[in-house]
């Protein structure tokens, strides 16, 4: 059991962290930008150290601030939460080889799972059902019409590498609020596949150097069938 962590993160999920640990008797450092001070997160932690200015690229996202208040602190381990540096093996890497343990999984497992392709062969190695897509990246308009007929459409075009649309691993917003209009490309019929296509891996270039894509058939929910009021109200006269 950890006798101290750090909190890598901020907001609720900060605050549900350091609850957690407040009932399992583990005390808590807090680290927290400029415009954050007064934050609910800072005030449960045992501890807090400011990390930088409001921007979460000089803060919440410096690896080297973030090792530099673990240490002074003295912290057993170190929890990203979700978002910010959650997904950066790199950050994974840097806290095993301080000696400080990571609450996430190791960064071999983040590397394994960045390429949506490798992850998904990974998952039918270990017999995890997949849905019907591509064995591999697709990167010309013919392969992704031939994979596209043969799994059916409507078809999703995925890019391989990288997580939201705003700012991928560490934007710091929960999975379920980020958008996925430009993450995620939803294909109806062929001739819409190609426009799509180049829109994703273009997205793809502005924020990762892999712009490859990989299709994947779209799970279609059950359509529920309301039926009509039998009675309704008819329209009173005057």
């Amino acid at each position: 059991m950890f006798e101290k962590i750090l909190v890598a993160n901020r907001g609720e999920i900060a605050v549900r962290i350091i609850r957690a640990c407040k009932e399992l008797n583990i005390r808590t450092v807090a680290v927290y930008s400029e415009v954050d001070a007064n934050s609910m997160h800072v005030q449960l932690a045992d501890e807090a150290i400011c990390i930088g200015k409001a921007a979460s690229t000089e803060s919440y996202l410096r690896i080297d601030r973030i090792i530099s208040a673990a240490e002074i602190t003295d912290v057993d381990a170190i929890h990203p939460g979700y978002g910010f540096l959650s997904e950066n093996a790199h950050f994974a890497d840097v806290c095993e080889n301080c000696n400080i343990r990571f609450i996430g999984p190791s960064s071999r497992a983040m590397n394994a799972l960045e390429d949506k392709a490798v992850s998904r062969a990974l998952a039918k190695k270990a017999g995890v059902p997949t849905p019907p897509g591509s064995e591999g990246v697709v990167d010309n308009e013919q392969e992704a019409l031939v994979v596209a007929k043969r799994i059916s459409y409507p078809v999703m075009i995925k890019a391989v590498a990288g997580g939201g649309p705003q700012a991928g691993p560490g934007s710091g917003t929960a999975p379920w609020r980020r958008p996925c209009h430009r993450r995620l490309r939803l294909i109806r019929c062929c001739r819409s596949l190609a426009p799509h296509r180049d829109g994703a891996r273009r997205a793809r270039r502005r924020r990762h150097t892999t712009p490859a894509c990989v299709p994947r058939r779209r799970a279609q929910s059950r359509r529920r069938c309301v039926p009509a009021r039998a009675g309704r109200r008819r329209r009173l006269r005057g």
